[in-house]
């Protein structure tokens, strides 16, 4: 049997520009699903309502998995959370081919199948016992950005740029914004 003895979602600025949930689906019987659900930064600067497309999508992508049977395989599991974004998509009149749709990555452990499953770049480390098994989710292009972000602000931290307008305005984030899209 699963039990979660404690979790915590920390926002990088606030409640309401956080796009990240942590779902633990206790149902009847104990705890079906616990996932990491990273919704992606909105790079539009699209709202519906006072929401980003990332919050949306890991809103969707919660109640998806909250709906799941039990015993679901990795594979129907991965069709529906597809279903499903592609439904927000439809629903907000997001086009397909748009470059910066409603999205997140997520992290699933499934208790009945004692499986992980991750769809996206969401990092994964698991302790059965020591040593920790690390599964990192990123991709080169994600490194490479990271790294030029970082060396930006550095930069800018060098001129002199206050710490509190970098993190305000996120500069880094406008120089790598190409990469992104």
């Amino acid at each position: 049997m699963v039990k979660v003895l404690e979790s915590h979602v920390s926002p990088r600025f606030d409640e309401a520009s956080c796009e990240d949930l942590l779902v633990v689906d206790e149902r009847h019987d104990g705890v079906a699903f616990i996932a990491v659900v990273d919704g992606a930064t909105d790079k539009s600067g699209m709202r519906w309502g006072d929401k980003t497309g990332g919050r949306l999508a890991a809103e969707t992508i919660d109640a998806a998995i909250r709906a799941f049977p039990a015993n679901i395989d990795p594979f129907a599991a991965v069709k529906e959370l597809t279903y499903s974004v592609a439904k927000l998509r439809e629903t907000l009149g997001v086009p397909e081919d748009s470059t910066t749709p409603p999205t997140a990555s997520v992290a699933i452990y499934s208790a009945a199948r004692r499986e992980l499953w991750r769809v996206g770049d969401c990092h994964m480390a698991v302790r059965a016992d020591v040593p920790i098994h690390i599964a990192p989710g990123e991709k080169g292009i994600d490194v490479a950005a990271g790294l030029a972000r970082a060396a930006y602000t550095a930069a800018l931290l060098s001129q002199g740029v206050p710490v509190e307008d970098i993190a305000r305005d996120d500069p880094g984030r406008e120089f790598i914004r190409p990469i992104l899209e």
